[in-house]
């Protein structure tokens, strides 16, 4: 099974995004040479229940404001 999620991407040095500490780490990163894209992939037995936790942060200057934008 994979399973792929992304991370928001900053263009700005000063805008940091990070995953959290308590994340399971994914197995391959940038996937298929996409920025913040994550893959967890594992082998998985009939029945058998996983659990990914996943989590970021985004930090930037206080003297500074932010404006997320949905890519696509």
């Amino acid at each position: 099974i994979a399973i792929e999620d992304q991370l928001p991407v900053s263009e700005n040095e000063d805008i940091q995004v990070e995953m959290l500490a308590s994340a399971t780490p994914p197995t391959a990163t940038n996937v298929r040479d996409r920025r913040g894209v994550l893959e967890w992939a594992f082998e998985a037995k009939p029945g058998e229940v996983r659990d990914i936790a996943f989590g970021w942060r985004v930090r930037w200057p206080k003297d500074k404001g932010v404006i997320m934008i949905p890519s696509g």
